[in-house]
């Protein structure tokens, strides 16, 4: 039988089967965690596939081989972040996509795994053991079971027969990156947990995935899989351990960056495009260079002990010579470097300020202060406000002879826009100083620019103030951003939009964290919380 027809028969059987071997053989963790944790589990047992970068990035720590995302079709979540299970399963396009990756990832890891089994003068059965003891445990996140040893033995052998070592590594590999125990995570768990009936542990190499994929964006190390294996990897202690561990990773630090890009939606800056008549001078050299400020930024605020206060109001940044004139000044750059230099304080202080924030929170040709205000109200205080009638215009028409506020501000006379467009307008109003890509500016259109706003609370009070960066600093001082952050940081880590049975967590949480609070060590509290440890069954679901 050709290696192709061979490989294709036994990963078809492989992929039907591999449902029945989703659990791992090693046993569940026994500790308890509902010693002072008011948290219950964090949803329901499920199989959650990996998201496109998770994928890019697994193969390139797996085989060493860089997967273009062009090879995807965009995915989308309803959390806000990549790795939502609900929209994370494998569709018609997408089976072909991975097949046809798997045949050309199969090569470079079976050339990989032979020149391993040459340099170490292995046999073919010695060879086996160390591919399966190896690629196979890395490429499964745990151990095979023993049903998927053997039907990958069976595969291996039969191939063995036809092409020898090389055609059985490459068909291996082929049927291994097609399974479900590679494109999918697993939360299935094990054990009841102690104290919640209808709840399960995670099982030690679940637990492994969860850990890395929440911090590193990857698969486990080969640390964090001996720890599973160990058994040192049960309590709320062992997994707050190797946290820290990863932590101070690089894979974290770029972890961390994609939180915030996501939460912020400056994700999207590599795909906006302005009009050329409103903005002549906003090019590809200005947009790369917002997105290098940004992930400098990030990881210069978030990285390590980084707060939220240090996102929102610090005025160190990131600029080449380009960004510094688009900033107003060249404060030393050139064009080949982003060295660190002090923004004025009193204009640029905090991501609010930064020209790829503003660029991608803005209009095609104007500073669409609507956008503004509603995104800082839904994404960064969690208060989204109320959707506009079906019957209310989407955009203001453009007008030279008034400024942009002035035209957003007639909009909001009708008595039914005012209750929301306080809130809105009281902060997107206070970003007019900041065009739609970000440069600032006193006159618009040769009337004066009015940038004072108006933070409303909850409590229908408001806090003025004048510019962005008096505005990032309210929002430090306001409990709602800490606690929205608390909330993103779970849909972060959970994947899944939060329920009312998670709200004793998210609370919880919240108690303890401020803008103050160093960022890593929220995500090192949660990680020891039953909500990350435990998963219910779907008859408890609440």
């Amino acid at each position: 039988m050709p290696r192709a027809h061979l490989a294709a028969a036994f990963a078809s059987a492989l992929v039907a089967a591999g449902a029945a071997g989703c659990q791992t053989d090693a046993p569940a963790a026994s500790a308890s965690t509902s010693d002072g944790d008011p948290s219950v589990p964090g949803g329901a047992r499920r199989m959650r596939r990996l998201s496109v970068p998770e994928y890019i990035r697994v193969v390139s720590d797996l085989v060493g081989v860089k997967v273009s995302p062009d090879r995807f079709l965009p995915e989308s979540s309803d959390t806000g972040y990549e790795n939502g299970p609900d929209n994370l399963t494998v569709q018609a396009d997408q089976a072909a996509t991975f097949e046809q990756l798997a045949g050309e990832l199969a090569k470079p890891a079976a050339a990989a795994q032979l020149a391993q089994c040459a340099q170490a003068g292995q046999d073919v059965t010695a060879c086996k053991q160390a591919f399966f003891d190896g690629f196979a445990t890395r490429a499964f996140r745990r151990p095979l079971t023993s049903g998927e040893a053997n039907r990958l033995g069976a595969l291996f052998d039969s191939a063995a027969g036809v092409a020898g070592l090389s055609g059985a590594l490459e068909t291996t590999s082929l049927a291994i990156l097609q399974s479900p125990g590679f494109l999918y995570r697993e939360e299935i768990g094990g054990a009841p947990a102690d104290d919640a009936p209808g709840a399960v542990r995670l099982a030690p190499y679940e637990l492994a995935s969860e850990l890395s994929f929440l911090l590193t964006g990857t698969m486990p190390d080969d640390a964090l899989l001996a720890a599973a294996g160990s058994g040192s990897l049960a309590t709320p202690a062992d997994l707050r351990r190797e946290a820290a561990r990863l932590l101070a990773t690089p894979a974290a630090r770029a972890q961390r960056r994609l939180l915030i890009d996501d939460w912020l939606a400056t994700s999207r800056l590599a795909s906006v495009v302005k009009d050329p008549a409103a903005y002549p001078g906003f090019d590809g050299a200005l947009q790369g260079a917002m997105r290098s400020e940004l992930d400098l930024f990030y990881d210069f605020a978030v990285s390590d002990r980084g707060t939220l206060a240090d996102l929102f109001g610090d005025s160190t940044s990131f600029v080449d010579a380009r960004l510094a004139r688009h900033y107003g000044s060249a404060g030393g750059a050139t064009d080949a470097d982003f060295p660190p230099i002090a923004l004025d304080p009193g204009t640029r202080s905090g991501v609010l300020t930064r020209g790829g924030f503003l660029t991608v929170h803005s209009g095609y040709g104007d500073s669409n202060p609507i956008e503004r205000g509603v995104f800082v109200l839904s994404a960064l205080l969690c208060t989204p406000p109320r959707p506009p009638p079906p019957d209310i215009p989407r955009t203001v028409p453009p007008d030279d002879t008034r400024t942009t506020r002035d035209r957003y501000a007639a909009h909001a006379s009708n008595p039914f826009c005012q209750g929301c467009h306080a809130a809105i307008d009281g902060v997107g109003f206070g970003l007019e100083q900041f065009d739609g890509v970000g440069a600032t500016r006193t006159q618009e259109n040769g009337y004066p620019v009015d940038t004072s706003g108006l933070l409303v609370d909850g409590d229908g009070t408001g806090a003025p103030f004048v510019g962005g960066s008096q505005l990032g600093a309210l929002l430090v001082a306001s409990p709602r951003l800490s606690q929205c952050f608390v909330r993103q940081v779970y849909r972060f880590a959970l994947g899944v939009a939060e329920s009312p049975a998670d709200q004793p967590t998210i609370d919880d949480l919240s108690g303890g964290f401020t803008a103050q609070s160093a960022i890593d060590a929220l995500l090192l509290d949660l990680v020891g919380r039953r909500a990350f440890l435990e998963r219910w069954t779907q008859e408890a679901q609440p």
